[in-house]
């Protein structure tokens, strides 16, 4: 929590300080075949979280519950390649100092999130795209203020120049996709992911 902790409980030894926790187990399979990999994991995590927000000055203490699936594979077949994951995740507010949010979906958790990256190698060029997307999630623990669901398109193309050198261009957020990651608990004021940019990078080994 860092500097947070400066907004909580007083630290002068007199009250726990409010540190975060987390208790996770998880299980899980992997099978591979044939250029084709598989890895399914189910996992649990117990939380407990404080923390302080400084535009609207609201110290926040709660301990969540989350129960979920995560999903993994990579495909490769001559010179194409294709890996991808989603995760569900069923997680819920089970404590707080904020009584009215308890049984509510944590804010920013969507219970689906996903990315797919396919790609193709050429003798010296490699090219492709990392798809990566999320479902709704709520700005609020009160649960009333809802962030759409988006995906964004990064797209990149390398080429070997020699055994030491590599071109590389990379577009981020290729269509301009609009997103929001974050909203304040009043929804004044939210945070989006960056617009479309590019890059050209050289590299020497």
């Amino acid at each position: 929590s860092a500097d947070r902790l400066l907004y909580g409980n007083p630290l002068d030894g007199s009250v726990p300080i409010a540190i975060n926790q987390i208790q996770q187990q998880e299980a899980g399979l992997k099978w591979r075949t044939h250029g084709l990999s598989v890895f399914a994991t189910v996992f649990n995590a117990r939380t407990s979280e404080s923390n302080y927000e400084a535009t609207t000055q609201k110290f926040t203490a709660n301990q969540y519950s989350s129960n979920g699936l995560e999903l993994e594979a990579v495909w490769s077949a001559g010179d194409f390649r294709v890996a991808g994951g989603a995760t569900w995740t069923n997680a819920k507010i089970t404590e707080s100092n904020d009584p009215s949010t308890v049984g509510k979906r944590p804010r920013r958790q969507a219970n689906f999130t996903y990315q797919l990256t396919p790609s193709v190698t050429l003798d010296r060029v490699e090219f492709g795209a990392a798809i990566v997307g999320t479902g709704d999630s709520y700005g609020d623990d009160a649960n009333t203020i809802t962030m759409p669901g988006f995906a964004t398109v990064n797209a990149f193309l390398n080429y070997q120049i020699n055994a030491k050198t590599q071109l590389a261009f990379k577009v981020n957020n290729l269509f301009n996709a609009l997103g929001y990651t974050e909203i304040e608990g009043d929804g004044h004021a939210a945070r989006a992911v960056n617009g479309r940019s590019a890059t050209v990078t050289i590299k020497y080994l």
